[in-house]
């Protein structure tokens, strides 16, 4: 059986942030700059959404 230590509030919020910042970076820069093609920000996103 799973340990119980591992599924609390405390963990998931923990892995929410953890996986949640790099995407909502790429986001960030994707959109607000143009550092980045369209086609490559869009594919960055796909990426991104199928590992999480």
């Amino acid at each position: 059986m799973a340990d119980a230590g591992f599924l609390t509030r405390r963990w998931n919020n923990r892995l929410t942030v953890l996986l949640g910042l790099p995407t909502f970076a790429w986001a960030a820069v994707s959109l607000a700059t143009s550092a980045l093609p369209d086609l490559t920000a869009f594919l960055g996103m796909v990426g991104f959404a199928f590992a999480y």
